[in-house]
């Protein structure tokens, strides 16, 4: 009886192990879903309509969306990051998905 009990204990172990998630899979298509965060972008230089440009800004979002712009702001928990010297323009924070897609097929003339 104890034989049989550590068998099925160590084929269960193995078929839950066979079926855990590998972390460097690639994911299947489509975005992830969002973790609500809050971030603070310190020290940029924000073009926030074409001829109006605020130096030394920061850029507080929370939950992936921009809470407020301005300086001396207070983060909270936020996670900073400091990008000095960098231009950060109105429209231009986009995303970056990669998504696999089929390979078309070749032009045969």
């Amino acid at each position: 009886m104890k034989i049989v009990t550590i068998a099925l204990i160590a084929s269960g172990s193995a078929l839950a192990f066979a079926q855990s998630h590998d972390p460097l899979a690639p994911r299947p298509n489509g975005m992830s879903p969002a973790t609500p965060a809050r971030h603070l972008i310190t020290n940029a230089t924000v073009h926030t309509k074409p001829g109006t440009v605020l130096e030394d800004t920061d850029i507080l979002i929370v939950d992936g969306k921009i809470s407020a712009v301005g300086s001396d702001l207070k983060p909270g928990n936020a996670q900073v990051w400091d990008i000095d010297g960098a231009h950060v323009y109105a429209g231009f924070i986009d995303p970056y998905i990669e998504v696999e897609t089929p390979d078309l097929p070749a032009d045969e003339t």
